[in-house]
């Protein structure tokens, strides 16, 4: 098969599934629009002891909830720490210090939103 034959045997077969799918030009009477992309969130911990003092040098995770590590970070004096940018959706935020504890949150990040979510370190 020489290249125009090819050529017009992959026209023939996209032409049936253009018109089904509305995207040829007058299919449905609509013209259409590229979706904007959505923009991404940003999730704030807060990570405090079993007493309410903020927790400083904590290890902070961020994960999906089939354990994809998505992003990470450390908390400052305050005992916070931001992660971003993030995509929207369903997470799962662990924090950890040696000696102080561990604990975890399901959060959701949503497209141009901060999520906060609040750590309470316990030894377990």
């Amino acid at each position: 098969m020489n290249r125009l034959s090819v050529l017009a045997v992959c026209a023939a077969l996209a032409a049936p599934l253009a018109l089904a799918s509305g995207s040829a030009p007058g299919a449905s009477g609509l013209t259409p629009v590229a979706q904007p992309a959505r923009e991404p969130g940003q999730i704030a911990v807060n990570v405090k002891d079993a007493d309410g003092n903020p927790v400083a040098g904590a290890q902070v995770r961020l994960a999906t909830p089939q354990g994809l590590l998505v992003a990470r970070g450390e908390t400052n004096e305050r005992g916070r720490v931001l992660l971003r940018p993030v995509r929207p959706g369903r997470y799962i935020v662990q924090g950890a210090k040696r000696e102080v504890g561990a604990d975890r949150e399901a959060a959701v990040a949503s497209a141009g939103e901060v999520t906060i979510v609040d750590l309470t370190l316990e030894k377990r």
